[in-house]
This record gives structure tokens, C-alpha cells and sequence, in this order.
């Protein structure tokens, strides 16, 4: 067999192996994502990070009190002073998650360590928005190599763009085969210097003891410029596109956290 011949098998042989390999994210609902939309005026505390709100609550707590009586003290944010109630989580109780793959062969699983957000209840004691941000530099993968080129300007750049943010515009009842969701979780993801609107499937459940979120989805990661492996960069044709996203969020109430 000449070496033309020889190529030509191998070739052959590449393609039929491509071919037969499945994707594994195949099976996994598609985020819908579009462009960011605004956040509801009537969820002002939805548009605050957590950061941001326990600043407010410690501001508050030390101002000194009005002893003329000219004015009423200023209330708790809207949905608190309303009867509903806001409930934090983080890293020590909740995971944020995600799986890449390779068109050929398999996969890693990666996650963030440090993150924090919010839940906010109505009084109903229903679920009405949900906020995290996450410090990107705390990302995490079953390879140490692949970690460190997660972070750098192939990938999430976590020097330039050191925190990914989410903010609910919406969550609704799910919509008929929403394949077991109990809601239709829509808000802006900001990642990379970009922020879309997304919709994802999940499972919200509220107890008297917790909030509790559960979804898997996926996302386009080149949609926020994410390109490294994708059609347009040569060098990443055999990397997936499409990133899994594993959420699993349990946040306590009755905490200090929910104070």
C-alpha cells in the first residue's frame, strides 16, 4: 500500500470513528438565549447583588435613628417590607456546575467554588426572582492543566472578566414537556463581557426549611465569545460548542444568611 493509499484509509477510518461517536450533550435540553432583557421595576431588590443588598441591611442598621420624629424611617426593600422574604445560598451549601466535551472521545466535569445569590420570595412564599454572581478565578475541572487553560484568554479570560453574573427577569410555571421542570427560569447571564437572555428548564421547590433550584441544561458557549474550539477557530473544531450546565442550589431559610 503506498503512502496515498495509506492516508486515504486512515482518513477513512477518522471519519467513520467521528461518525460513530455520540455527543454526549446530545440528550440535554437547549437553553433559549436572546438579548438581555430589563429587569421587572417591581423586584427592586432583584437587580442588586448580594454584595449590594448587605451593604444596604449594614448601612441601615447603623444609621442613627430620626430623634425630631419629622420622618418615618425608611422600610426594608420593597418585597420584604410587602411580607415576602429574601434567602441567600453559596459555595458551602449549593453547586453551580458545568461538563465539556469533545466531539471525539469524552469529557471533563468543572465547576465554581465561590459564588453567592439570592432567592426572593413574595409573600405567597413563591419563588419571584433569583440572582448569583460567581467569582470566576474559584473555577474548578478534574484536570489541573485543563483548569488553568479554562482560565486564561482561550477561554473565560478570568483576569479581564473576574465575575459571571445571573439576574431573573422571569420564572414561570413550566410549560407543558418540560420533561419534569416545575418552572421556566428566564434572566440575563453575564460571562465574558456579554450578557444574554436565557431560559432554562428547572426544578424549584420551597419548604419551610429551604429554596431549592435543580436544572441541566446547555449553552452555546461561543455565543458570549467563548471561541476556542469552535467552527470558527481551527484549532477547536473538536471541542463541543455546547457547555452543560448542572445547578443544584439548596438555600437555607430561617438562617443568618436570610436575615
Amino acid at each position: 500500500m503506498n503512502v496515498i493509499a495509506r492516508w486515504s484509509a486512515m482518513l477513512a477510518l477518522a471519519v467513520l470513528m467521528i461518525a460513530g461517536c455520540s455527543d454526549p450533550t446530545a440528550d440535554v435540553t437547549a437553553a433559549k438565549v436572546g438579548e438581555a432583557q430589563p429587569v421587572a421595576d417591581s423586584d427592586p431588590v432583584a437587580a442588586l447583588s448580594v454584595t449590594e443588598f448587605e451593604a444596604d441591611a449594614d448601612a441601615n442598621a447603623n444609621a442613627e435613628p430620626d430623634l425630631q420624629g419629622a420622618a418615618e424611617p425608611e422600610s426594608e426593600p420593597a418585597v420584604a417590607a410587602e411580607g415576602g422574604e429574601s434567602v441567600l445560598f453559596d459555595g458551602s451549601n449549593s453547586s453551580i456546575g458545568f461538563f465539556g466535551s469533545k466531539l471525539v472521545g469524552g469529557g471533563h466535569d468543572g465547576g465554581f467554588k465561590t459564588f453567592s445569590g439570592r432567592f426572593v420570595l413574595n409573600p405567597e412564599g413563591e419563588v419571584v426572582s433569583v440572582s448569583a454572581t460567581i467569582d470566576m478565578n474559584s473555577l474548578w475541572s478534574d484536570n489541573d492543566q485543563l483548569t488553568g487553560h479554562l482560565k486564561n484568554e482561550d477561554f473565560f479570560e478570568v483576569n479581564t472578566y473576574p465575575e459571571s453574573e445571573f439576574v431573573s427577569t422571569s420564572i414561570t410555571p413550566a410549560s407543558a414537556g418540560a420533561e419534569g421542570a416545575t418552572h421556566e427560569v428566564t434572566g440575563n447571564l453575564t460571562m465574558h463581557g456579554v450578557t444574554k437572555s436565557v431560559t432554562f428548564p428547572a426544578t424549584v421547590a420551597v419548604t419551610d426549611s429551604a429554596v431549592t433550584l435543580d436544572s441541566e441544561f446547555k449553552i452555546d458557549r461561543t455565543i458570549w465569545g467563548i471561541v476556542y474550539g469552535a467552527d470558527s477557530d481551527v484549532r477547536d473544531r473538536i471541542i463541543n460548542k455546547d457547555v452543560v450546565i448542572r445547578l443544584d442550589i439548596d438555600a437555607p431559610r430561617g438562617s443568618s444568611a436570610a436575615e
